[in-house]
């Protein structure tokens, strides 16, 4: 009996042996194919994490380098330049007239030119270069040379020039686009990356300022403008909300009696402590810091209270800003201040440039119709120049086409001109507009413009823009001047107390 148990305990002994061996060695195994797993885990996640960091440094559209990629080249290229005694130049790059080419054939079309122009540019960027898409159109290069080279960056400038000089096909045109670019170089500019990159972005401004299709370097006086336009945003809210921007008066000239009919209202802010601020400078920020429509507003309401004290038959004309149009309410606060200060619609006339026709006709074609419907006129202004096109002209309702100063002033000058303006005023007539013809400086230019048919001159002959006080006496003393067709002409408009009044205010 003994015996038997001994031998049972030996087998059970046995057994539970050999269940803890097969326990520990799947154990093993199990921890081993756990470790091999893990193992591969972690390498598919390092690989992952290559992968994203990849992604993340290259622009999606182009497969460029984004932003982020120029901003760690940079700092590698600043780094090397103090090390080894090098400079380093950063190039930034603006398509021009990309943003027709989204207009007029979409997004899609927009994104193809992209593409081509990135792979123009990618393949004239040597291997030691480094390009990057910054978003949109804008592009930038990193070059690093030999410090006192200046002629280096501007190589890479003119190669970089050529890329969009090939059209582009978009559908089944070809369109000319071109290169704006700004040059910084450090440590020159700057040694800090986010003061060269400024420096950059400043000189490309004032490339594309200065008509695009070129380059431009980083000039001291760069950083002076961006001062001087950081201080007009500082100080243009409170000169809004005080009035301190107000309306002068620029005479409207009927042509065949010399009569004066209107008057076009004109920003004129002069500042308190800086003077006179030019129109340029404080109306593009307002534009840029969404502030023009309460520009408008203070404007109109100013002119409409003056213009109350003129006679009935002598209209306001005032401008609009593209960029008005994109408040669907434009016309209803037009409106409102047309309630608010009791002028009569009938004797205002707005005037439109052609680019606000652009980004959305429909949105323009509602609010000009809301206008009209209340008997105010509307001008396209700066006809010529700019988008303008015969489906415009017949889609809108119109009233008055205003030629551009550029024509006029080439009249009797060229052939070219006088067909144009000829041309003009035809078409405006086969419309049923009326016509304007800007920047009228000479008797000759004005009489010109009377014997093809434009009904209306305006510019420094009859006048530049005068304070609210000068303009009512203007047309207070004396409304009129001798006709354009008078022999003695000439000599009348000189002695003519309205234009001696006129040009004594302007200070001519």
């Amino acid at each position: 009996m003994q015996q038997a148990l001994r031998n049972l305990i030996g087998v059970d002994s046995g057994i539970a042996l050999l269940t803890v061996l097969v326990a520990s060695s799947a154990v093993a195994v199990f921890a081993l194919r756990r470790w091999r797993d893990l193992d591969g885990e972690i390498a598919d996640r390092m690989a992952a994490e290559s992968r994203l960091r990849t992604l993340a440094l290259r622009d999606e559209l182009t497969g460029l380098g984004n932003r982020r990629a120029l901003q760690i080249e940079l700092d590698r290229a600043l780094a090397r330049c103090e090390r080894e005694g090098l400079a380093a130049a950063v190039l930034f790059i603006d398509l021009d007239r990309f943003k027709g080419i989204n207009d007029g054939h979409g997004h899609e079309a927009g994104d193809g030119v992209l593409q081509t122009a990135a792979a123009r540019l990618g393949g004239l960027v040597r291997s030691d270069e480094f390009i990057a898409r910054l978003g949109g159109d804008e592009f930038a290069v990193v070059v690093v040379f030999a410090r006192g080279d200046k002629a280096a960056p501007e190589m890479v400038a003119r190669r970089l020039l050529t890329a969009t000089s090939a059209p582009f096909k978009v559908g089944c045109s070809d369109v000319y686009l071109g290169l704006s670019i700004g040059i910084a170089i450090a440590p020159e500019d700057a040694t800090e990356r986010d003061a060269l990159v400024r420096r950059a972005d400043l000189a490309l401004y004032r490339a594309k300022r200065s008509g695009g299709g070129e380059f431009r370097y980083f000039e001291e006086s760069m950083d002076l403008v961006v001062l001087e336009r950081s201080a007009i945003e500082r100080d243009l809210r409170t000169a809004i909300a005080l009035g301190q921007i107000v309306p002068h008066f620029q005479p409207l000239v009927d042509l065949k009696s010399g009569h004066i009919i209107g008057f076009e209202a004109l920003a004129r802010w002069h500042h308190p402590t800086r003077g006179p601020i030019a129109p340029d400078k404080f109306i593009s920020v307002a534009e840029a810091t969404g502030q023009i429509g309460a520009l408008t507003r203070s404007m109109m309401r100013q002119a409409c209270c003056h213009a109350n004290d003129w006679p009935l038959d002598i209209k306001l004309c005032v401008n609009l800003s593209p960029v008005e149009f994109r408040d669907p309410w434009l016309a209803e606060s037009i409106l409102a201040v047309l309630v608010e200060t009791g002028f009569a619609p009938q004797r205002l006339e707005v005037e439109v440039t052609e680019s606000a026709l652009v980004h959305d006709l429909c949105v323009a074609h509602r609010i000009l119709m809301s206008l009209r419907n209340q008997k105010i006129r509307i001008a396209l202004d700066d006809f010529g120049v700019g988008y303008s096109s015969l489906k415009h002209l017949s889609a809108l309702p119109f009233d008055r086409i205003k030629i551009d100063r550029s024509f006029v002033a080439n009249l009797g000058k060229t052939a070219e001109a006088d067909k144009i303006v000829t041309a003009i005023v035809q078409l405006a007539e086969s419309l049923n507009m009326a016509t304007t013809g800007e920047g009228v400086e000479t008797i000759d230019t004005a009489k010109r413009l009377e014997a093809l048919g434009c009904g209306v001159g305006q510019g420094w002959l009859f006048g530049s823009a005068l304070p609210p006080e000068a303009a009512l006496r203007l047309v207070q003393q004396k409304r009129t001047s001798q006709p354009l067709n008078r022999p003695d002409w000439r000599q009348q408009m000189r002695q003519s107390p309205l234009l001696q009044l006129a040009h004594r205010v302007a200070g001519r």
